[in-house]
């Protein structure tokens, strides 16, 4: 995993959740990598490691 691992442990603790279901989240989006893109056919992009969706993220 990242090193970001530490930001996983401190959103599980504030969103009360199991780390290991947002590590496997960001397995499965990117396996792990934290500079991942992923063009969408609608024209967004998926970014990171969560692969959050630009639109998404713009919020």
């Amino acid at each position: 995993m990242s090193v970001r691992g530490g930001c996983f442990d401190n959103a599980v603790a504030y969103q009360s959740i199991n780390p290991n279901v947002l590590r496997a989240i960001a397995w499965y989006g990117s396996k792990g990598n934290p500079t991942a893109v992923h063009r969408n056919a609608n024209g967004s992009n998926d970014i990171g490691e969560l692969q959050i969706n630009a639109v998404q993220n713009s919020a």
